[in-house]
């Protein structure tokens, strides 16, 4: 593949992170390793016209708790089929609930739709037919560690967790929805009611379920290695970067309109998540690998040699240019070159990345680390890196594995001794470290003195904040989100579960 084929094909992958789940695997090319599509203006996720009029759709508002508020949409013919769906959806986030307590409710939209609006789609011609579900957090928000000056985006379900200045006050412009979720209504799946034991080819949705909102919740939000590269050079790996001006402030959230990130244009590589503050490779932190990439980058902007090429930008003072020249300059540097190709050979390397859960706040003290997945050669995109190793699929901490073995959530329990939650204590761990909250805890976990919201964002305006929120938040789906644009992802995604 050329190197313009490549970035064609990482043009128009659906990325970010939360969890994309396939049946079938598809070509390996270039584009993000992500979990989720990140939806673009060019095809996206849309409220279809249902072509089948036996088809209904069911709805119902769910609380669990002081945890989610979920607003559940199922299309199908078999009513009964939904009200499972409800149930399993209930009691997935009642899981979460069990482990974790939260001070502000997280939002999400979460539906069963039907592949190209119709109970039989076509396997040739309907682009959503292999797709299994995802979920994403719909809103990063910076925001500033004290002791290392960096920016970091939080996703918003974790952001409302915290008691950083300005989140209690109301000045941070919350999404609609803090996670999209979406799963085929027309998929083999088990509920616990259905039999004693699960037959090999069904899924347990509640097992789905959970894993994928632990991906809205933050889990495996890798922005710092997640986008593959394949050039005349070889395999690369490569950091996310922005096509929003950086005059924005707030990055645009992840909608039917805006593609904020890995797009026609590069404005700047994108800060690193809160995640990448604890993610390793190779024992050595990620963001020393993303400091890398930035000072050439800038080393570019401010030599102008080579010459990076602008792009058309419209209603921004700042700065943006085409990926091609950019791509193009930065393999010049020796140095960033070989980190890309030294990025994608650990990338597949297994036991090279870790999440070390004492890397952060200052004064952490559990020596305690994850291994995440880089076992898969070729990169599995929707797998690799943003996942458990697959060496835990045989133990309490199967949950956030990318494949994981054919058995129900109850028999996974039973099989590995978990907890009757599911949520294995390394698992929960990583949650703890990026911010929440154990449910058995006394206080609510502080980060005020180590951490503070970007000060632009509290800034803002009420008025403006609000305005900003609604007008790119996701829509009251209150029915499916189908995702037009699923043939991007099935074109790039080799994932074929989760």
């Amino acid at each position: 593949m050329t190197k313009r084929a490549a970035l064609r094909h990482l043009l128009v992958a659906v990325l970010l992170s939360a969890a994309l789940l396939v049946l079938l695997p598809s070509t390996a090319t270039a584009n993000p390793l992500v979990n989720a599509p990140d939806v673009s203006s060019a095809g996206a996720m849309t409220d279809p016209q249902r072509s089948d009029p036996r088809a209904m759709r069911y709805l119902k508002d769910m609380t669990i708790g002081s945890a989610f508020q979920i607003s559940f949409a199922c299309d199908s013919t078999d009513q009964a089929f939904c009200a499972k769906a409800e149930g399993a959806v209930q009691r997935a986030a009642q899981r979460i609930a069990s482990e974790f307590k939260f001070r502000r409710i997280v939002t999400a939209s979460l539906s069963m739709f039907l592949p190209c609006g119709t109970t039989t789609p076509d396997i040739k011609t309907c682009p959503d037919y292999a797709t299994l579900g995802f979920a994403l957090s719909t809103s990063r928000i910076p925001v500033i560690h004290k002791d290392d000056g960096l920016t970091y985006l939080y996703p918003s379900p974790l952001l409302k967790q915290l008691d950083l200045p300005g989140v209690a006050e109301g000045q941070v412009p919350w999404p609609q929805y803090d996670i999209l979720s979406q799963f085929n209504a027309l998929k083999p799946w088990w509920f616990a009611s259905d039999s004693k034991e699960m037959p090999k080819e069904q899924r347990d949705l509640e097992m789905v379920v959970t894993h994928e909102l632990f991906h809205g919740l933050g889990f495996g939000d890798d922005l710092a290695m997640s986008v593959l590269l394949t050039s005349k050079a070889g395999d690369m790996l490569f950091p996310y970067y922005d096509s929003y001006a950086p005059d924005l402030v707030l990055p645009p959230l992840r909608t039917a309109d805006t593609m904020p990130h890995n797009g026609e244009v590069f404005y700047q590589f994108t800060a690193p998540s809160v995640w990448n503050r604890f993610t390793f490779l190779d024992n050595r932190p990620l963001l020393e690998y993303s400091k890398v990439f930035n000072d050439s980058f800038n080393g570019l902007v401010k030599s102008n040699s080579p010459i990076l090429k602008p792009a058309q930008t419209n209603g921004t003072k700042s700065v943006g240019y085409t990926i091609d020249s950019v791509f193009a300059a930065l393999e010049k540097d020796e140095k960033v070159l070989t980190l890309m190709k030294a990025m994608h050979t650990l990338g597949t390397t297994a036991n090279k990345l870790e999440f070390r859960i004492d890397a952060w706040p200052p004064g952490s003290s559990l020596n305690v680390k994850i291994v995440l997945e880089t076992g898969f050669d070729p990169l599995m995109d929707g797998s690799s890196i943003v996942h458990t190793a697959m060496a835990a699929n045989t133990t309490v901490e199967f949950l956030m594995v990318a494949d994981q073995a054919q058995r129900s959530f109850p028999g996974a329990i039973a099989a590995t001794k978990a907890p009757s939650s599911g949520i294995g204590p390394l698992t929960k761990q990583v949650m703890l470290a990026m911010g929440y909250t154990a449910a058995d805890a006394k206080d609510f976990t502080s980060r005020k003195d180590v951490a503070m919201v970007d000060p632009r964002v509290l800034s803002l305006s009420q008025g403006t904040a609000k305005a900003a929120s609604s007008s790119a938040a996701v829509h009251d789906v209150r029915g499916p989100v189908v995702m037009t644009a699923i043939v991007a992802v099935l074109l790039a995604v080799t994932a074929a579960w989760f």
